[in-house]
């Protein structure tokens, strides 16, 4: 089986950040705001959502041998230019010394950085950083036990 046929977190993050930019949108107008100077505002949104999710599983130890040269591989079949956003989130996360309650914030300003291509407000920050993190968290927590 290759990996375009498995079901991978990167295939995972992907799938469901697609199907969640409307309710995202819905729920935060703001968001709006921040695409609306994208010229392809669904591919960005699932651009950085993907690259942030790919990363934190990156950051994080291993499940299973092998995990992260998967994840590296699938990446890049699904978008060639995700590696190095997958990069730069992991050099991004390692910047600061970050509290652990603050992991969420950090993980969803990387995403708004990258989709407002700018620095986000504050207010955009409070209202949408923390839960862009916890949102991508879950995926990856709800995968992770879904495999054991």
């Amino acid at each position: 089986m290759n990996n375009a046929q498995k079901n991978t977190i990167v295939d995972t993050v992907n799938l469901i950040s697609i199907s969640s930019m409307v309710s995202f949108l819905d729920k935060y107008p703001i968001l709006k705001e921040i695409l609306k100077e994208s010229k392809n505002p669904s591919n960005d949104w699932d651009f950085y959502m993907t690259a942030a999710g790919s990363g934190i599983v990156l950051i994080s130890s291993e499940t299973y041998k092998g995990e992260h040269d998967e994840i590296k591989n699938r990446a890049s079949e699904i978008d060639k230019d995700i590696p190095r956003a997958i990069d730069d989130f992991i050099s991004f996360m390692n910047k600061g010394n970050v509290s652990d309650d603050l992991i969420p914030a950090n993980i969803g300003l990387w995403v708004l950085w990258n989709l407002k291509q700018a620095e986000p407000s504050n207010e955009e920050v409070k209202e949408l950083a923390p839960v862009i993190g916890n949102f991508l968290l879950q995926i990856i927590f709800d995968w992770r036990k879904s495999k054991n």
